[in-house]
């Protein structure tokens, strides 16, 4: 058991760095596969033969935990697909009408929220290097996203915090991918989020403090979504 584990968790590391050089579609049947080894061997018990090598262990009365196989499968379905969320007409990051914006799209493989990002000249503070304000701006925004796909709000920021860890040069590529970490009782979420360079590169880390929008405000602000928010926006 302990090898096949071992090489599960290489194969989904493997996975999570390809998904920063490739981008999510091209690494999601990597990402199944990677899951889906790691299920099997779950269903499965193995104990050492003292020669160095593994055999499967019998289940009583030849059944397997097959109830609990499936459940692993529903959640690896669920979570390793990803989808594209929502996005506006008006905001500065994603709305497609802003003509000053971002216009950034975000993805979510069901516990995270991500995107990819360009920043360009008409971006920089000194000369040559990207203001730490645009790139604050995309990771407030990741987290708000992360904090809708596990709260199912939309959220405000209360309290950002950002490390600038090394300098981005407008036409330099960013992942940025938050997630949230804390959900104290529905009142506020405290969430975390970084950006990394296509090489891995870390180039800065936040952390927020978020409040729910209230009902009546978020049915004034439903109106300015794009997409199919109905999974989101559920009590």
């Amino acid at each position: 058991m302990e090898v096949g584990l071992q090489t599960a968790s290489g194969f989904i590391a493997a996975a999570q760095r390809r998904r920063i050089r490739q981008g999510a579609q091209g690494t999601a049947r990597y990402i199944f596969c990677a899951h889906l080894f790691w299920v099997i061997l779950e269903g499965s018990s193995f104990i050492s033969t003292g020669s160095g090598s593994y055999e499967r262990e019998s289940v009583p009365n030849g059944k397997i935990r097959v109830k609990n196989l499936l459940a692993r499968l529903a959640f690896m379905l669920a979570n390793c697909v990803m989808q594209t969320l929502p996005h506006t007409l008006s905001c500065f990051v994603c709305g497609e009408l802003n003509p000053a914006g971002l216009r950034l799209r975000f993805q979510t493989d069901g516990r995270t929220a991500t995107t990819r990002f360009i920043p360009q000249v008409a971006h920089v503070g000194f000369k040559g290097v990207v203001h730490g304000g645009i790139i604050a701006t995309v990771l407030d925004e990741v987290m708000v996203w992360a904090c809708a796909v596990q709260t199912h709000k939309f959220a405000v920021c209360a309290e950002l915090t950002v490390r600038y860890l090394n300098p981005v040069k407008p036409g330099q590529e960013l992942v940025v991918t938050g997630e949230l970490r804390a959900n104290r009782k529905g009142r506020l979420f405290e969430a975390r989020a970084t950006a990394q360079a296509v090489d891995g590169t870390e180039i800065a880390v936040a952390h927020g403090k978020y409040f729910p929008i209230k009902p009546d405000v978020l049915r004034e602000f439903g109106t300015d979504l794009v997409g199919d928010t109905r999974w989101l926006m559920c009590e």
